[in-house]
């Protein structure tokens, strides 16, 4: 059997061996190449989702006021979105893709400050009915409030407020992108990151995969 003394030294020994092997997250084996803070992969896809190669890490892509999940321009508006179908839009003080086409009521206006539809106007860069009561459903804002159940987004239409900020989750548990569900309300959370919705080009930024359907990391 041996000296139980030696033996007992024996895996002292061993557990310093296996503590000195353990560091702060950026020792080998530790950290994931082309996960957030660790080394970029070496070829043409570099970093995971939405991660970009910076000095030889993934880091978080540089946040642009206007841009996805940015904070909104001084103005209140956005940039235009980089997936086909999708708007953005502020709300919460940010940035958040929702599948709105341009120029259709409740959207954005288009480029030329019209809208699809004759019956609709293009009212504080917003397409709303020509008949609209301020306050109403994709109506202009009144005095930059809403009917209940209603929110003010980007400071011109009225929408529903259910999945936005503060508002009702879905009925599937969801929110819109930008917010996640807790107890039954839409909260903030950090765009692309786990629990939160993906971006809108199906990535997320801290090594975690986008789940089809409901979309969240």
């Amino acid at each position: 059997m041996g000296n139980p003394m030696h033996r007992n030294h024996y895996l002292f020994a061993l557990t310093l061996v296996s503590l000195a092997g353990c560091g702060s997250g950026e020792s080998d084996g530790a950290c994931t190449a082309g996960a957030e803070g660790c080394e970029c992969i070496t070829g043409d896809i570099q970093c995971r989702g939405s991660l970009e190669c910076v000095a030889g890490k993934c880091q978080a892509p540089t946040c642009t006021p206007g841009g996805e999940g940015c904070t909104c321009l001084a103005d209140n508006s956005c940039g235009t979105s980089t997936t086909a179908g999708n708007t953005l839009v502020c709300d919460g003080d940010r940035c958040l893709a929702v599948q709105c086409a341009e120029g259709a009521r409740g959207c954005p206006c288009l480029p030329d400050a019209s809208c699809t539809s004759s019956a609709d106007t293009c009212v504080a860069g917003s397409c709303v009915s020509t008949s609209c009561v301020p306050g109403d459903r994709n109506c202009s804002c009144a005095a930059g409030g809403c009917n209940s159940g209603l929110v003010c987004q980007n400071d011109s239409v009225c929408v529903s407020s259910e999945g936005l900020l503060g508002g009702a989750c879905f009925v599937d548990g969801t929110c819109h992108q930008g917010y996640r569900c807790e107890l039954g309300v839409c909260l903030p959370c950090d765009l692309g990151r786990a629990m939160c919705s993906c971006y809108s080009d199906g990535s997320c930024v801290d090594g975690t995969s986008c789940v089809g359907g409901i979309l969240v990391c």
